[in-house]
């Protein structure tokens, strides 16, 4: 869990922090890389909604599987659209739907996975290791611009972080779902 949630937020803040900087650097003026970055937010907000919604109605595994492999290809294709308007838009919006999905299956998932005499405590480290990844993000897209690495290499190096955090919450929900069936803990 606080595997997931240091990696899912390292992307996340890391995106947050430098998606308009990225796009402009690959050509896009400053108002277009604003608008993506709108895209990005608003369709991030509808996106937690709606993924609610799928955990209520698909497996656990599955709302997992499917989230953080979206997360996966919208970054791939961010990092490669072309620097026009509709495009980085279009791709912004699904960044922000996917990436916005990994986060509110992890809030979802989180409870679960502590008895209830500790499980603010645990949620709340959990929680907390996730904030590190939230600092760490920007430091990583500045270590890396720093070091000559292009916007298409920095959004590339995420595919496989966020793969690593969807991995461990596919691992947990497994754990979590077989646990559930022997009678131990509550499933998700």
């Amino acid at each position: 869990l606080w595997i997931s949630f240091f990696l899912a937020l390292l992307t996340m803040y890391l995106l947050l922090n430098w998606l308009p900087t990225l796009l402009i650097a690959k050509g896009l003026t400053r108002p277009d890389a604003s608008l993506a970055q709108v895209s990005f937010n608003v369709f991030g907000a509808i996106a937690s909604f709606l993924t609610g919604l799928l955990m209520d109605r698909m497996s656990l595994g599955k709302v997992v599987v499917v989230s953080f492999v979206a997360s996966a290809v919208a970054l791939g294709l961010l990092a490669n659209v072309p620097p026009e308007l509709g495009a980085a838009v279009a791709v912004a919006g699904f960044v922000g739907i996917a990436m916005s999905a990994t986060q509110a299956l992890l809030y979802a998932i989180a409870p679960s996975n502590y008895p209830t005499e500790v499980r603010g405590t645990g949620v709340g480290s959990a929680v907390t290791i996730g904030r590190l990844g939230s600092a760490a993000g920007p430091l990583l897209a500045a270590f890396l611009l720093g070091s000559g690495r292009t916007p298409q290499e920095v959004l590339t190096v995420l595919i496989p972080v966020i793969l690593a955090s969807g991995a461990a919450a596919l691992t947990l929900t497994v754990l979590m779902t077989a646990a559930s069936k022997r009678g131990e803990m509550p499933a998700a």
